[in-house]
Formats: structure tokens, sequence, C-alpha cells
């Protein structure tokens, strides 16, 4: 979340801005309610920053944004609260869908390994979707490119991950994201980590704190 996105929207609010700090972030899919310890170091935006935040959510069509959670020592700044933050998402297809986390793993597992994945068309595809949402939210044209692909997969986790070069409101700049797909509570979510190129141990560090986010994601008794 750049300069780009906040000189976008920041004008339409004179809130101020502070991190609301919590011990947990808690959300609905459907009719299952989950929850987990708030990851050290971050908090979820308000003010304004929610507001971008929001709008952002907004300009994706594919899926629902759970959660965004960004670093507490970067909230409220002018410029935007940087490129290290989390999303927590579902997909729009599969919010009603009951699924165990073995099956789930099986059948992502299936649909990475077809050509449309390995060749990079489906994560074009999707990169594609993404600018379009973004354009038209921002109303601004925006692009996005990279190598984002499936990395593998473990019993906890399909992975995504690679860097994507971002295109908007005369700013580029590229920005790491590594992300961890599996079913909590027998529904499926998405947990994408974010950072500048360089940080976070990299791509393979933004997706092992994915997985390790997503693991700590329970169902509420």
């Amino acid at each position: 979340m750049k300069n780009w996105a906040f000189a976008a929207i920041a004008a339409a609010s004179l809130l101020s801005t502070a991190a609301q700090a919590a011990d947990r972030v808690t959300f609905t899919i459907n009719d299952v309610t989950l929850t987990a310890p708030m990851p050290a170091g971050y908090c979820e935006p308000v003010n304004s920053d929610k507001l971008i935040a929001d709008t952002l959510a907004r300009g994706d069509r594919d899926n629902i944004t759970l959660a965004t959670l960004i670093r507490c020592d970067q909230a409220g700044r002018a410029e935007g609260p940087g490129n290290d933050y989390m999303l927590i998402k579902s997909p729009r297809t599969a919010l009603t869908t009951m699924i165990s986390r073995p099956e789930f793993l099986r059948a992502i597992n299936a649909e990475f390994g077809k050509a449309d994945w390995q060749t990079g068309v489906a994560s074009n595809a999707a990169t594609d979707r993404a600018a379009k949402g973004l354009s038209d939210v921002l109303e601004t044209p925006m692009e996005i490119a990279g190598d984002l692909a499936p990395r593998g997969s473990d019993q906890d986790c399909a992975y995504l991950g690679g860097t994507l070069n971002v295109n908007g409101g005369g700013v580029v700049y590229p920005i790491i994201l590594g992300g961890c797909l599996t079913s909590v509570g027998n529904k499926v979510l998405a947990v994408y980590t974010y950072d500048d190129p360089g940080k976070g141990g990299g791509v393979a560090g933004k997706m092992r704190f994915a997985r390790d986010v997503a693991m700590a994601i329970r169902p509420v008794d």
C-alpha cells in the first residue's frame, strides 16, 4: 500500500489516524466465526488508514477481505503505512463451502498442477483482474505484473508467492508476496503477507509468515 493509493484516497478523509491495538483478530466466513492472536507488531487500521484499506478491498472482485493488518509503528503516516502488511481473504465462490483441510489441499494442488498455472496464464489472469478492480475503485489506470506462482504445498498450506510490479498513479514499485491457502474450521481462506523486496526473509520468509498466521487461526467455540 504505497503512496499512489494513499494519494488517490487521502483527500477524502480529514480524520486523525491511529492504529487499533488489539489482542486478537476475529472475522466470519458465512456462518463460521474464526479468531487468531494478533501477529506481533501488527494492528487493524482505523480512520483514514481503514478508509484506504476498505477502498482497496472493494477492488478485489474475486475475494472477500476478512482482515487487513498493518504495522502498528507505521500507522497514521501521511505517506501511508508502507508495504509490510497482510490480508486475510476468502474466495467469493467458496463462502458457503465446507471442506476439510486435507480435502482442500488435494483440490488446490490439482488446480495448481494444471497447465494454466504452470505456464503463468492463470496467475497473469489473476493479476490482470486485480489491476482492473483497483483501477475501478481508485479511478486511475493500474497495472500489476510479476512472477506470482504456486510454490508447493505441505500438510498445512498450498503456497503462492512472487514479486509483483505495481504501476499506478505515476508510481512504479515492486512488492513481494507470500501466501498460504488453507482451510480452517472447514472454511477456505488465504493469508497473504507483503513487504518490500529484500525484507521479511524474501518471498520464502513471507510464505512462512503467512503459514504461521494461518495456523494460529481457530474457530470460535
